[in-house]
């Protein structure tokens, strides 16, 4: 699907396997802007990072014919996730990014116009999207609903928390046996997530398939999972991920208060 209107110098269009080193320059040269500013880098594959939001992934891009090269890429993705404590078909808009020569112009009114296309297959009831706090210019222009732009509706924070293993905690009695996953867990891991994910808005729902067939979770291992067993019932689980062969996510923070830069490196997104 692409769209391009008579003799104008930009063409929106699904991005292809093709497009995979030119994409993952483009997140690199275009990070969220802030008082910290975030890189996020998929590598070696742009693609690959997608999966893990959705059973259909699709990412648009807009590409600059007179000087050729992308100007600005957006990112559709469609999951069962629980809305109201129910399994519902819900989309996720991700990687909302324009060149800064481009922002002042009418590319954003046209890709949500592109975007609305796609929407037309009727398979998501609604669209959820996070912002950073510190992104003023995304949240002034997004949530403005000039231009044609859909409606977006504040739902809450987000904070992302870090746990610091370089320091060892005293143990502790936990009533409970720690086990590494198996397929004989399975159906009560599955039922255990889903049973704690219907209690939040807008949380994943999980089947036994995804984990066993790596539509979702690539290299994922069962014993990836530690679970916490009472009386031979699962009642936590928690994953650790390590992933192989390089397929990272880096992200790069500048803070520009303390003129410090991190570096992060997310194995297997």
């Amino acid at each position: 699907m692409n769209s391009r209107n008579g003799t104008s110098q930009f063409q929106f269009a699904l991005a292809q396997s093709q497009d995979n080193a030119e994409l993952r320059s483009f997140l690199v040269n275009n990070p969220v802007l802030g008082n910290m500013e975030v890189t996020f880098e998929r590598e070696p594959d742009f693609f690959a990072g997608l999966e893990i939001r959705g059973d259909l992934n699709q990412t648009i891009a807009v590409r600059d014919l007179n000087k050729g090269k992308i100007a600005g890429i957006a990112s559709r993705s469609l999951a069962k996730a629980f809305v109201n404590g129910e399994p519902t078909e819900v989309g996720y808009l991700s990687d909302l990014r324009l060149s800064p020569e481009y922002r002042s112009g009418s590319l954003l009114a046209r890709g949500y116009r592109f975007l609305k296309a796609l929407h037309a297959d009727g398979r998501a009831l609604l669209y959820t999207t996070a912002i950073f706090a510190e992104n003023a210019r995304a949240l002034a222009t997004l949530t403005a609903g000039r231009a044609g732009l859909p409606s977006y509706h504040p739902m809450g924070c987000l904070n992302c928390s870090g746990i610091n293993i370089g320091r060892t905690k005293p143990p502790f009695e936990a009533r409970c046996d720690i086990e590494r996953g198996s397929l004989a867990l399975l159906p009560q891991i599955v039922d255990c997530l889903n049973r704690n994910n219907a209690r939040k808005q807008f949380a994943p729902l999980h089947t036994c398939e995804e984990f066993l067939l790596g539509r979702r979770w690539r290299d994922f291992q069962l014993s990836d999972f530690y679970v916490a067993v009472r009386n031979g019932k699962v009642i936590g689980v928690v994953r650790m991920t390590v992933g192989p062969d390089g397929k990272t996510m880096k992200i790069t923070i500048e803070d520009k208060l303390r003129d410090t830069t991190s570096n992060w490196t997310a194995d297997k997104q």
